[in-house]
């Protein structure tokens, strides 16, 4: 488990230092303070948050190997602000947070 979650840790490291550096195209959703993120595999997911209008429940992801940001299924809760994200075995859990 503690290995899993330093390769989790990792991933996310380097696809921070990749955005830095301008090697990751501009995220094509809406800015957003209070998002949620999460990496599986190669795939980093960002969803939720708020902005000027309110919550939103939108999920993005960005994959190393197309290179380009996809939006996919929204969140099939309510829209949620500052949520916590975990992933186990392939598959992510978002909860908690709070509704707005």
């Amino acid at each position: 488990m503690k290995a899993s979650l330093l390769s989790v840790f990792i991933s996310f490291l380097l696809f921070v230092t990749s955005v830095a550096k301008g090697n990751i195209p501009t995220f094509n959703g809406t800015e957003r303070d209070g998002a949620v993120q999460f990496v599986i595999e190669d795939t980093v997911y960002v969803g939720l948050g708020y902005n000027e209008t309110g919550a939103l429940n939108d999920f993005w992801k960005y994959s190393k190997s197309s290179g380009e940001w996809e939006r996919i299924a929204d969140f099939g809760g309510t829209a949620r602000t500052n949520a916590t994200a975990f992933t186990i075995n392939g598959k992510a859990y978002v909860g908690l947070g709070r509704e707005d």
